[in-house]
């Protein structure tokens, strides 16, 4: 393994966590709120002054604001090509993180146990799975404003809850979330932040999903069972496909010719026929296979392996591989740039995003974040 040295804290240690910690935005009555605000309104009158009060006991890290003077402070550049956006989660966190100079520029608070992120198809919005906390420990889903990089609203879905996988749809209106507990897939109206429809599977515990290219079609694995689920978004049907045991990710290669998905309990990637669900191959890669990555030219794979700490790469048509690397302790997300110059990996015992360049597959640098990296997300913003 290439030996680091691990970089300072320092750096990042004037950054403070933004938003505040704010309960999931429940379905509360026109009347109420009305009332809820007058009464704010008077109290703030009485109180006196027009300067901004911080309630007592409250944690000043958590206020609005705090964080774009510090990182201002840390030298964050005006333009930023892409972000990394990482779920921290034994620190209710989401970590912003300029690839380009690898370091942290902004963080904020979110619910409890956050493990999946997701992007916005417009590059403005985040999503992230908030695991556990909130209404009944049922958890909750966060969105995050890219350009404020602070959590600017949560969702209350409960009864559901125990969500996993999410993915956003083109249209900007539809966010398919995993519901684990109800053996669901909802879909999220992000307009009107209400459930408008409930797919539920015939068996299985929903876990990671991928659109189709036409986005007529979920596809999700179930993490209780050697099974794929295709869900005709439309009708509602549900059609099933047998996988490896502990199937983890699911990706639809970039022209939509095969899905692949990751066999945790088998150390193997099986490749699907998109449309019929037939398989077309399996292959052996690690051990715990966890996520999978694609480069927009269809030229690469890249396929982590938690149990043995590697990032294997393989040719994405012909599946011989390429090479192994080395990397960080129990790695989960995975990001990839999308020319495929360079792939990044949550190390969860680490704590470290770990940097890996795909031309002479070696890893090249370690993103130190918060504690227990999961989810993580590339986005181009090109500003």
């Amino acid at each position: 393994m290439n030996d680091f040295t691990h970089p300072s804290r320092s750096e990042s240690a004037a950054l403070k966590y933004t938003g505040s910690v704010m309960p999931p935005r429940n379905r509360v009555p026109t009347a109420l709120l009305l009332l809820v605000l007058v009464l704010a309104a008077c109290a703030g009158c009485a109180a006196g002054g027009g300067e901004e009060q911080i309630a007592s006991g409250a944690d000043p890290d958590s206020t609005h604001g705090a964080l774009a003077q510090d990182a201002d402070s840390a030298g964050v550049p005006s333009h930023l090509r892409a972000l990394l956006v990482v779920a921290q989660e034994n620190e209710r966190g989401v970590a912003f993180v300029n690839p380009d100079a690898r370091k942290v520029i902004a963080l904020t608070r979110v619910g409890w146990t956050p493990r999946e992120v997701a992007a916005s198809p417009d590059r403005e919005r985040v999503f992230v799975v908030n695991y556990s906390g909130d209404q009944f420990g049922a958890g909750s889903i966060s969105i995050l404003s890219a350009r404020a990089r602070r959590e600017v609203d949560r969702l209350d879905l409960y009864p559901y809850g125990a969500f996993h996988g999410l993915v956003a749809g083109r249209n900007g209106v539809d966010l398919y979330v995993a519901s684990e507990t109800r053996r669901s897939v909802l879909r999220v109206n992000l307009a009107s932040h209400q459930i408008d429809r409930t797919y539920v599977l015939p068996h299985g515990s929903p876990h990671l999903m991928a659109l189709d290219a036409t986005e007529t079609r979920l596809f999700v694995t179930d993490a209780s069972s050697p099974t794929l689920f295709a869900v005709n978004l439309a009708s509602g049907g549900v059609q099933e496909a047998r996988v490896g045991h502990g199937p983890e990710g699911v990706v639809l290669a970039p022209d939509g010719s095969a899905l692949w998905v990751a066999n945790r309990d088998d150390g193997t990637i099986s490749v699907l026929d998109p449309y019929t669900l037939t398989a077309m191959g399996t292959f052996g890669v690690g051990r715990d296979p966890m996520r999978i990555a694609f480069d927009q030219d269809m030229r690469r794979a890249v396929v982590v392996n938690a149990g043995e700490g590697s990032l294997m790469v393989f040719d994405a048509r012909t599946h011989a591989r390429l090479a192994t690397v080395p990397i960080g302790n129990d790695p989960v997300g995975l990001a990839m740039e999308p020319d495929g110059s360079r792939a990044y990996v949550a190390s969860t015992r680490d704590d470290e995003i770990d940097v890996v360049d795909l031309a002479t597959n070696t890893m090249v640098d370690r993103i130190k974040v918060g504690m227990t990296p999961s989810g993580l997300v590339w986005m181009d913003v090109g500003r």
